[in-house]
C-alpha cells in the first residue's frame, strides 16, 4: 500500500446492537461516538445498552448456565 493511503482502524458505522449470549440484539440505549484519544478522531459509533437491556443481558446469562 502507498504511503499516501490510509486504512481507518475501524470502519465507521452505528451499532445498534449489543451481543448478549452469542446473538446481536438491538438495545434501547443511545449511541454513543467512540474516540481516538490521542488524535480526537471519532473512530465509530457504538450503541449503549440501558437498564432493561442488562436485565435481559442478565435473563437470558443466567438461563445459559448448566444447572
Amino acid at each position: 500500500m502507498p504511503v499516501s493511503e490510509t486504512t481507518p482502524f475501524l470502519q465507521r458505522a452505528i451499532a445498534s446492537e449489543c451481543l448478549f449470549n452469542g446473538d446481536w440484539i438491538p438495545v434501547s440505549g443511545s449511541v454513543i461516538d467512540v474516540i481516538e484519544p490521542a488524535t480526537g478522531e471519532p473512530l465509530m459509533r457504538c450503541a449503549m445498552a440501558n437498564a432493561a437491556d442488562i436485565a435481559i443481558a442478565c435473563r437470558s446469562a443466567a438461563l445459559a448456565q448448566p444447572a
